[in-house]
């Protein structure tokens, strides 16, 4: 699946308009080449035939993953679903802050430059986790880059429950996040997270989703 784990924030539902039996359905929404991608805002009560947004855009799932992303954040406040997280990035005062305050909770930051999704991604892929808040910054403060050690984007900088904080260590990180397709995705900031904070789901009863991200077959 494209975005299983982003539930909460965007459903995702699969549609084979090639079976004679949708095809009325697949008819009445104007589904007229395969694939077809329709959002539909939230809260949506009448009969739509849904939004072709970025219909130019390629059908890799990374590219839809980023329309996704790019879908959600034109949504006005106001329409989008209660349990989305913020996407926007934090500022450097932001950031001083979250070192110097104390949270039980892992706090990740994900610095990045401003046409990377990377930050957005890791947000959404790990909202359904307890004990765990990633945030993302851009690259433009270098005084605070050189001040944690942040050589080179895209870097994750974990603070931890008891107020320690430091870089994570990932093995060539601008190399592991390059147009990944589908079935080579590993979600590596995500899962190596994971690993490192040790969380677990807030949906207890999804061992799919816990068993993939620890880099286990799904059953």
């Amino acid at each position: 699946m494209v975005a299983l784990d982003w539930n909460p924030a965007i459903r995702i539902g699969v549609l084979n308009c090639a079976d004679e039996e949708n095809t009325a359905i697949c008819k009445d929404y104007g589904v007229q080449f395969y694939p077809t991608f329709r959002f539909f805002s939230p809260f949506t009560k009448d009969f739509t035939q849904g939004e072709n947004y970025k219909a130019e855009a390629d059908r890799e799932v990374q590219t839809v993953r980023h329309v996704i992303i790019d879908y959600l954040e034109s949504l006005p406040a106001e329409h989008r679903p209660p349990a989305c997280p913020s996407l926007q990035p934090i500022s450097s005062s932001d950031v001083t802050s979250l070192l110097t305050q104390k949270d039980p909770r892992y706090t990740a930051i994900i610095f990045e430059s401003e046409t990377s999704y990377i930050g957005r991604e890791v947000i959404l892929d790990l909202m359904q986790f307890e004990h765990i808040t990633v945030r993302r910054t851009l690259d433009s403060d270098k005084a605070m880059l050189k001040r944690l050690g942040v050589v080179a984007v895209p870097s994750c900088y974990l603070i931890y429950p008891n107020a320690s904080h430091g870089l994570i260590n990932m093995e060539h990180p601008d190399k592991r996040f390059t147009a990944q397709k589908a079935t080579e995705a590993k979600y590596p900031f995500s899962k190596d997270l994971m690993k490192e904070c040790r969380i677990t789901p807030r949906i207890q009863n999804n061992p799919i989703l816990v068993r993939r991200f620890i880099g286990q077959k799904p059953f």
